[in-house]
């Protein structure tokens, strides 16, 4: 790869402010600063960091202040606890926001979504929770080509998107554990 080219990192399900995720989802307390640690460590300013939805929880504050200085460029596909106008989040100092972005054969969002045959769909909302607590409307979509991404999976690491598939951190859904 080209040292200068863009490179795309996911992160899903960021939930800035939410210490219920503590207990949730087993996340360390300060999970947020680990993340962007690691965000900083690995993004370059030429990047593009992809967020998977559920960027916030309640604390808009905090979300701006954790968001500001990160690298790169920041897209938000909307999760169901991203309930602030588009504008806000362009404020929030995210440079695009969408529901879902397709990206090659890839196409990325919060929740798993109907694709068409040789798309792959990669997506958060589930996190590390056994399969068996996932929404039965959500999993009805899942095919062999829907891919998990995890924060907590990947150990609060962006992925690259072009090696996303079989990296840690993002799993076929169809496999996660029930």
């Amino acid at each position: 790869m080209n040292k200068d080219a863009i490179r795309r990192y996911l992160i899903a399900d960021y939930h800035a402010g939410h210490r219920n995720m503590e207990q949730f989802c087993g996340r360390p307390p300060g999970f947020e600063y680990k993340t962007n640690a690691n965000i900083k460590h690995i993004v370059r300013p030429q990047d593009e960091i992809i967020f998977l939805g559920d960027v916030i929880f309640r604390n808009k504050e905090f979300l701006i202040s954790m968001i500001k200085d990160l690298p790169g460029r920041k897209i938000l596909t909307k999760g169901n606890h991203d309930k602030h106008s588009d504008t806000w989040f362009y404020n929030a100092g995210f440079d695009f926001v969408c529901d879902r972005i397709v990206i090659g054969k890839y196409v990325l969002s919060h929740f798993p979504v109907n694709i068409e045959e040789g798309q792959i769909n990669i997506h958060g909302h589930f996190h590390n929770v056994p399969a068996s607590r996932w929404e039965p409307y959500l999993v009805e979509r899942l095919t062999d080509n829907h891919y998990l991404c995890s924060l907590e999976i990947a150990d609060y690491q962006p992925i690259l998107l072009h090696s996303a598939i079989g990296s840690k951190g993002v799993i076929k859904s169809l496999d996660f554990p029930k």
